[in-house]
């Protein structure tokens, strides 16, 4: 019977892995032992724990809203960038939020001991699916796509046909205003 040959390691690149390991092993033990609870057994979960923070992030997109709902009662509602989005509370746990224009932000909910429930990251987006993006050279030009294609007021269009269109709706909405004043539908 021949006897199998061992040798010791002679570099710390030998040894390391075994120590590692080693080491490693022993604190699983000990975290083990340090959760177990009286009957030696390891709880689902911490009665004492605050309560998970909502993060799923939402997509919105530009001149639409969205329906959140939160797990708890919000109390306050921040939007980090309101430029970007804007949210309303209904019923304390639902949350409508409204692409504002393109980017990203996000939205912070506390409860009513100010204690974070939420913090949701919201991107919005330039188009919706009925959109159209016409390219002309470097000019782009935007077309809202629903039973026909109309223009479209868009960030980030072409100068020219941006500020043509906002000043048509500009001038649309005052008649309209100055039409209900005058029949006293304010």
């Amino acid at each position: 019977m021949q006897k199998k040959a061992t040798r010791n390691p002679k570099s710390i690149y030998e040894i390391m892995p075994i120590a590692m390991s080693t080491a490693l092993a022993s604190m699983i033990g000990l975290w083990a032992s340090n959760t177990a609870n009286a009957d030696g057994m390891v709880p689902e979960y911490d009665e004492y724990a605050p309560a998970p923070i909502q993060t799923d992030a939402v997509d919105v997109p530009i001149d639409n809203s969205i329906v959140v709902k939160l797990d708890k009662q919000a109390s306050t509602v921040v939007i980090g960038n309101p430029s970007v989005a804007e949210a309303t509370v209904q019923n304390g746990n639902m949350l409508f939020v409204l692409g504002r224009t393109f980017g990203a932000t996000n939205i912070i909910a506390l409860d009513a001991d100010n204690e974070e429930i939420a913090n949701i990251p919201v991107s919005v987006t330039t188009t919706a699916p009925q959109t159209m993006t016409l390219h002309k050279g470097s000019t782009k030009v935007s077309y809202s796509c629903a039973a026909f294609c109309e223009t479209a007021l868009v960030p980030g269009d072409g100068k020219e046909h941006y500020e043509t269109l906002e000043k048509a709706v500009k001038t649309k909405l005052n008649i309209s205003q100055r039409t209900s004043a005058d029949t006293g539908q304010e």
